[in-house]
């Protein structure tokens, strides 16, 4: 079982230094230690005490001072381990009570710094195992604390104080992953109700539409109401005239066909209002061009004009761009035609571009010039690179299945690990370019990738699996890999320029 002191007091002071147990607080710590290690195990035990005494009294910084000095006085006796049996039993005893003090100071890091030298001189002592194991849980190593844990039990395994510290860290981790797991879950796939949070919001526009048709509904019912309070209005005034009442339904007949009239004639009015407009214009027009006067007409623009506005337009193959492009020529197509050079020196379309037309291109090299060139090993330049100051090579398909092939290895490790599945839609160009004497290289691309969100379920301590007369550490499971989520992520811009 755990020493006594585990369960002495609670106490939440602060240690007042932030000195680890190597560190003196005072001048006595400074002192010589006595050459006779009996006088040291003498004044060790005594310190050992009086940290005990101030500890029930919830003086922590009295405990740690104690426990402090009490370590210093028996180190010089056990370098490289090598003290007698009992110099290390005293030891351990005062670095696993300095390490209880500083974790009940909420000095965590500390706490399972000095049990970590506690195990220097035990390895397998189950106290300083269970100090270190629940530091390491508060500074979030929940892993590091399992492990020290189960380390503790194979040599205790009735330990009811690690045992249930083992099944609380088990309990814990279950909780995180099932918290993380529900959040991708809900990030990613599909609730109960069919909608998903990050790619439809379809219960929140559902919700929108009702709300929207309440709105419509309640200001229904208010025109509704103030209809009739006009109907009886006029009930009552064809009553005072010895008229008769008229019945609600042949009322509101009689206000939406008044309706419908006084509608069309404001269309009506609206049109002939229009069509002044217009004869006025085009008679302002008529005049203005027989006087070979400009007249600047603001109220009316042409479907050019409008056009302009939207900020597209038209090409003369019929496709639609922005109104900024600007077309090439069929005198400027052919000057571009003629200053062009060859893309790839010795290709086939290097060779085409080579030869002599009336219009463009060339002669080739010379054949004595080529032959040198092979005399030296170097490749022969084209008629338009004779200085040698461009070449460039096509490397699309090489490019492309090393893209394809990297992609598809990508993954992000961890418990939730992200994979790609497939590479769709991979489109793009790449080349070398050699220019001036500097190689680049040039590329750009766009595609799709599908991936998978795959939880591995790690393995460790079940707590049914924990039987309270064997120590036994229960075989891990292997890691299974489980599908919580999918997707589709596109990269339309893989360039060499970004």
């Amino acid at each position: 079982s755990l020493p006594d002191l585990e369960n002495a007091g609670d106490g939440d002071d602060e240690i007042e230094d932030g000195s680890t147990d190597d560190d003196d607080d005072d001048d006595e710590d400074k002192d010589t230690p006595p050459a006779d290690p009996t006088v040291a195990i003498v004044e060790a035990m005594t310190q050992k005490e009086e940290g005990n005494a101030a500890f029930k009294e919830g003086d922590f910084t009295a405990a740690v001072r104690s426990y402090r000095k009490g370590t210093t006085l028996l180190k010089p006796f056990n370098k490289n381990n090598t003290g007698d049996e009992q110099v290390k039993s005293l030891l351990l005893t005062l670095q696993t009570n300095l390490s209880m003090v500083c974790f009940k100071q909420d000095k965590h890091k500390m706490s399972r710094d000095v049990a970590s030298k506690a195990l220097e001189i035990d390895p397998i002592n189950v106290k300083a195992l269970y100090r270190r194991a629940v530091a390491y849980r508060k500074l979030g190593d929940a892993e590091s604390a399992r492990s020290d844990l189960r380390e503790a039990l194979k040599h205790e395994p009735n330990n009811k104080a690690v045992r249930e510290e083992l099944m609380s860290i088990k309990k814990d981790v279950e909780a995180s992953r099932a918290k993380e797991k529900e959040r991708l879950q809900k990030a990613f796939g599909a609730n109960k109700g069919g909608s998903s949070f990050l790619y439809n919001d379809k219960e929140e526009e559902e919700r929108r539409k009702a709300e929207e048709k309440k709105k419509q509904e309640e200001a229904e019912a208010e025109a509704l109401k103030k209809r009739k309070i006009e109907w009886e209005d006029e009930c009552v005034r064809r009553m005072s005239h010895n008229e008769e009442a008229i019945s609600f339904e042949d009322w509101e007949k009689e206000r939406k066909k008044k309706e419908e009239e006084e509608d069309q004639a404001r269309k009506k009015a609206k049109k002939e209002e229009e069509e002044r407009r217009k004869a006025e214009r085009q008679a302002a027009k008529a005049a203005a061009k027989k006087n070979d006067v400009v007249v600047d007409d603001d109220d009316e623009l042409t479907d050019k004009e409008l056009a302009m506005m939207r900020g597209y337009k038209k090409t003369k193959d019929g496709r639609t761009t922005s109104y900024f492009t600007r077309e090439v020529s069929e005198e400027e197509k052919a000057l571009l035609q003629q200053t062009a050079g060859p893309k790839l020196i010795g290709s086939a379309t290097s060779s085409a571009a080579t030869t002599p037309t009336a219009s463009s291109a060339p002669t080739p090299i010379p054949a004595n010039n080529a032959q040198e060139s092979s005399a030296t090993g170097t490749a022969a330049a084209s008629a338009w690179n004779q200085a040698g100051t461009w070449e460039e090579k096509d490397t699309s398909a090489w490019c492309t299945s090393c893209l394809k092939k990297h992609l598809t290895a990508a993954a992000v490790p961890g418990t939730y690990s992200a994979k790609v599945k497939e590479v769709k839609d991979c489109s793009g160009d790449a080349s070398v370019v050699l220019t001036r004497g500097k190689k680049r290289y040039v590329f750009d691309y766009h595609l799709t990738l599908k991936f998978d969100v795959v939880h591995i379920s790690e393995a460790g301590v079940n707590a049914d699996e924990i039987d309270e007369n064997e120590a036994d550490e229960v075989t891990a499971a292997a890691p299974t890999e489980t599908v919580v989520a999918t997707g589709t992520l596109k990269l339309p811009d893989i360039s060499s320029t970004v």
